[in-house]
């Protein structure tokens, strides 16, 4: 018989900080198991020897799946193709895609028409990615990236990558296709410009101790820095020293290449005194800043309140220099288009006196209009993206005309505004939009719906404005765009549960699949460390619209789980069924699916339901459950026949659902069920009163009626038990092995923490011969360490515990290593096994007599996904 665990401690957090439902058929999957260590030892029959704990056999595990990703939009540019550039954040991660013209994506593209972005080595989390195209029709993307934690807290970097039109990565340049450079504060990319001397990229800059500094790096088209230009490559913009005021932040935000060569750069600057102003610089083409140009290469703009100018665009066009930003207009923020000569003045043919203001466009008050530049025309006609917003969040996108002279054309749309409603729950700040060749304008925007688990989620929508400033009906629906496409993606998978049977090890997966909702999935991996094709797809099996589960296998594949049902939105609390290859059982509940009853004063909370398989063809269930008058946590208790689904219904309260007294699960431990097949008892271990983040630990007979041999009452509170010892003892799990109860448990004093397991006896006392005044350390005494976990697992060949333990040192070490109690000597002896070279935090693991311990690693950021099995034999 195989015995499995989960691999999980109240301390997770901590060392992660240091650190409708059908079988799925129909749709396109991948999936890898990618072996990393060498093939496994074949397995034998368990002999005299010992789990010895030595890495057998590591195995990437990397799935894909094909759904209707979430998106954002980023950014937009019109391809000389004739095809729209998109840069979005697709399921999380950052993507390039190419649109039609028609707002098809064009599968040709990358990968079915996106490519995802590389992943740089000890990098995760992005921001600000921008896309750009130079002449030869490269593609440019720009990113920036966070780095993992390390003792001096993270280093960022910003990326740029060079695809070609076909997408495919330009491996000569940079860095095998990459331009990488790192500092020590955050960097964000807000422009590359292309050139035929090279590229420029455009950052607001990073902090400098007392503000933030404005850069411009140049490279040359092989990817490396252009040494000629300014300093090395870089240009560093300082807060400008005026008198009376002190400028501490310099924030870039786009920037135009002038005829001559020149580069006009915008922004704005912050002062203690004047607020946000407006700036403009102008900087040669050797990189140094024209201090004959304005003041000292500096044009500065505040207008009459002085608060809050900002400039976020810039373009050059017959010699005139267009700006778009917002600027204070109290209580509104108006959207304000200004026009400069190229010497840095204003242009006071325009609008009067060189600034055109867009207030309360959509008729909002005491709201905000953000506006950028679009596109400037043959004729000199601006055309505006915009968005108007409302203090309640109603919003439109605009797009507005402005004559040459800066007056609204009133012959576009209406009255100069043509608006777009992506209806009011988009996210409608001016993202991306494209001038076509024929004028035409297309807009992309993120149209919100709701998943599975009623977060927010987006698709990528675009709608086309003709020359007119109309919708165009001919195109998508009604002038509207749905990027509803289906791309098979690398999925991160977060391990729930896993279970030995039969020597096989199943593991149980929780997905995200963007608009498609949540999954499960379940993997099969044969004795040799090899995923069993033949069940599922490959190894894979998946039911949808489900979230994670909890899962036992016996005569079949049981699942506890929450459903969502899309037609009512609600989540309800499901076991399904399925035979060993995967198939419904028919015969359980409704076609394989039976809802666990239940009682209407009461809600659902979410992943927290455990279950047990009793000797009376009976399955236990606990979860907790809210009252929804007040919010209190509840226990609740089913026992669901195993082959029919029917639910056992108690005598005397003829209910099919046992609800305990208000519970506390402030300590984020889930309520855990155990069943006893040798003495027919049952044990259950969840919150104790509200508020008192203590845990009560329960036993009963098979027909759930308290066993009062168990500490008199039937249930043992975690006050009463820590009381018998001399350190603070909280209690963490509980478990049956060889017939006989065991916590797990931490025990502290004001400076150290460690794991421990108590054993009790029969009558709910701590059983003081087990150990050392009933305690036995696996990882040390309090005194050797500053804080040390361990869970534990039963070799019932052997009769030994098996405890993995991860231990802090006071040199600030993390180690793992594994150890054995045996529970057969008198005394109880504990014996180090063996630490693991390279330790690393597994989250979930199972241990088999015969095939040792099974541990999945999921290691997840926005920019990687890397689930990983691990066999210590």
């Amino acid at each position: 018989m195989d015995v499995s665990g989960t691999l999980y401690t109240y301390l997770r957090n901590f060392l992660i900080f240091l650190g409708s439902v059908f079988v799925f058929s129909g749709c396109t999957l991948s999936a890898s198991f990618t072996d990393l260590t060498g093939s496994a030892e074949a397995p034998s029959v368990p002999s005299g020897s010992n789990f010895l704990g030595q890495l057998s056999k590591t195995s990437a595990i990397n799935w894909s799946y094909e759904f209707d990703a979430t998106e954002s939009v980023e950014r937009a540019i019109l391809s000389a193709s004739g095809d729209r550039i998109v840069a979005a954040v697709v399921n999380s991660g950052p993507v390039v895609m190419r649109i039609r013209p028609d707002g098809s994506v064009n599968t040709a593209f990358g990968n079915n028409g996106l490519i995802t972005l590389p992943t740089v080595p000890t990098y995760n989390g992005f921001n600000a990615i921008y896309v750009s195209e130079d002449s030869n029709q490269n593609i440019l993307v720009g990113w920036s990236l966070e780095g993992d934690w390390n003792a001096n807290g993270r280093d960022y970097a910003i990326v740029i990558a060079r695809f070609s039109s076909s997408g495919s990565l330009d491996l000569t340049f940079g860095n095998s296709g990459l331009f990488v450079f790192e500092i020590p504060e955050p960097i964000y990319v807000r422009g590359i410009l292309a050139d035929a001397s090279g590229y420029f990229i455009i950052g607001p800059g990073n902090f400098n101790g007392t503000g933030y500094l404005g850069y411009i790096f140049k490279i040359k088209e092989d990817g490396t820095f252009d040494t000629n230009y300014a300093n090395n490559g870089r240009l560093i913009f300082n807060p400008p020293v005026v008198t009376g005021e002190n400028f501490r932040d310099m924030h870039l935000s786009a920037a135009s290449i002038a005829p001559d060569n020149s580069l006009y750069i915008t922004g704005q600057i912050y002062g203690d005194i004047s607020g946000y102003s407006g700036v403009i610089y102008k900087v040669l083409a050797t990189g140094a800043i024209d201090g004959t140009w304005g003041n000292s290469g500096l044009v500065r703009y505040d207008s009459p309140a002085q608060a809050w100018d900002t400039f976020h665009d810039i373009k050059i066009h017959d010699n005139k220099i267009y700006i778009a930003g917002e600027g204070p207009n109290f209580p509104d923020l108006d959207g304000v288009i200004l026009r400069y000569n190229l010497n840095g003045t204003l242009d006071n043919t325009f609008d009067g006196d060189g600034v055109q203001r867009l207030k309360d466009v959509a008729g909002f008050g005491g709201g905000a209009d953000y506006v950028r530049i679009l596109a400037i025309d043959s004729a000199g006609n601006i055309f505006i993206h915009g968005t108007s917003l409302e203090a309640a969040d109603s919003n439109y996108t605009f797009i507005a005309k402005l004559l040459p002279n800066g007056n609204l054309d009133a012959s576009y749309g209406i009255a100069g505004i043509a608006f777009i409603d992506f209806e009011r729950d988009a996210w409608d700040y001016p993202r991306a939009a494209v001038f076509n060749s024929d004028e035409s304008i297309t807009v992309f925007n993120n149209f919100v719906i709701r998943d599975a688990s009623t977060s927010q989620k987006g698709n990528l929508v675009s709608a086309k404005l003709l020359t007119s400033g109309t919708m165009d009906n001919t195109y998508g629906e009604n002038g509207f765009k749905e990027n509803s496409e289906k791309y098979l993606q690398m999925v991160n998978l977060e391990p729930t549960h896993s279970q030995f049977h039969d020597g096989a090890f199943y593991a149980v997966y929780s997905a995200q699949t963007g608009n498609d909702g949540p999954i499960l999935v379940i993997h099969k991996t044969l004795p040799n460390g090899n995923s069993d094709t033949n069940f599922g797809d490959s190894g894979f099996f998946v039911v949808k619209r489900v979230l994670a589960a909890k899962m036992i296998i016996s005569d079949g594949i049981y699942l506890l789980a929450e459903y969502f049902d899309s037609n009512s939105y609600e989540l309800n609390l499901r076991i399904f069924k399925y035979s060993l290859d995967g198939s419904p059982d028919s015969n359980f509940g409704v076609g394989g699916i039976m809802e666990l009853p239940w009682d209407e004063d009461f809600e659902t909370s979410t992943r927290n339901g455990q279950m047990a398989m009793g000797p009376d063809l009976h399955l236990y269930v606990t979860a907790y459950i809210f009252d929804i008058a007040n919010g209190e946590p509840h226990t609740a208790l089913w026992k669901v026949h195993s082959q029919t689904g029917a639910p056992w219904e108690d005598p005397q309260t003829s209910k099919t659902i046992k609800i305990l007294a208000p519970a506390d699960n402030g300590r984020s431990n889930d309520p855990t069920i155990i069943v006893d097949d040798i003495h027919n008892k049952v044990y259950l271990m969840s919150g104790d009163a509200p508020g008192s983040e203590t845990m009560i630990i329960r036993r009963y007979n098979l027909d759930l009626s308290p066993d009062t041999d168990f500490n008199s009452t039937g249930a043992l509170a975690e006050t009463e038990f820590s009381g018998q010892f001399t350190e603070f003892v909280e209690i963490n799990k509980i478990h049956l092995f060889n017939g006989d109860l065991y916590v797990s448990v931490y025990e502290q004093n004001e400076d150290f923490g460690v794991s421990a397991l108590v054993k009790l006896t029969n009558t709910g006392a701590v059983d003081t011969s087990f150990g050392e005044d009933g305690l036995v350390h696996p990882g040390g005494n309090l005194t050797d360490r500053i804080w040390h976990s361990a869970d534990f697992y039963y070799d019932e060949v052997r009769k030994n515990i098996i405890a993995a333990n991860y231990t802090e040192t006071e040199d600030e070490n993390f180690l793992m290593s594994f150890s054995k109690i045996n529970i057969t000597s008198a005394p109880v002896s504990t014996t180090f096994v063996t630490e693991v070279p390279n330790p690393v935090y597994f989250n979930n693991c199972s241990f088999s007599s015969v095939h040792g311990l099974h541990c999945i690693k999921n290691d997840w950021s926005p920019s990687k996904t890397e689930t990983s099995l691990s066999i210590f034999k």
